[in-house]
C-alpha cells in the first residue's frame, strides 16, 4: 500500500475540511437525536451511526497528523 505522502495539497486539505464538517454536522445531529429518542431498536442504531462517525472524524484528525493511511 502506497504511503500518504506528508504534503496535502490546498484543494486536498478543503476536501478533508468539508468531510470533517459534514462528520461534525452529523455528529451534532445524531446526538440530538439520540437524546431525543425512546425506542430502544433506533437508540441502538443511532448509537451505531454516532460511533462510525466519530472514528470517521479521528481517522481523518489522524490523517491530517500524521500524513498516513
Amino acid at each position: 500500500m502506497k504511503k500518504t505522502p506528508n504534503m496535502i495539497s490546498s484543494k486536498d486539505l478543503s476536501y478533508i475540511s468539508d468531510m470533517f464538517n459534514w462528520n461534525n454536522t452529523m455528529i451534532h445531529k445524531l446526538n440530538h437525536y439520540i437524546e431525543e429518542e425512546t425506542d430502544e431498536a433506533l437508540l441502538s442504531l443511532l448509537n451505531s451511526t454516532l460511533d462510525l462517525v466519530e472514528n470517521n472524524s479521528k481517522r481523518l484528525i489522524k490523517l491530517l497528523e500524521s500524513g498516513e493511511e
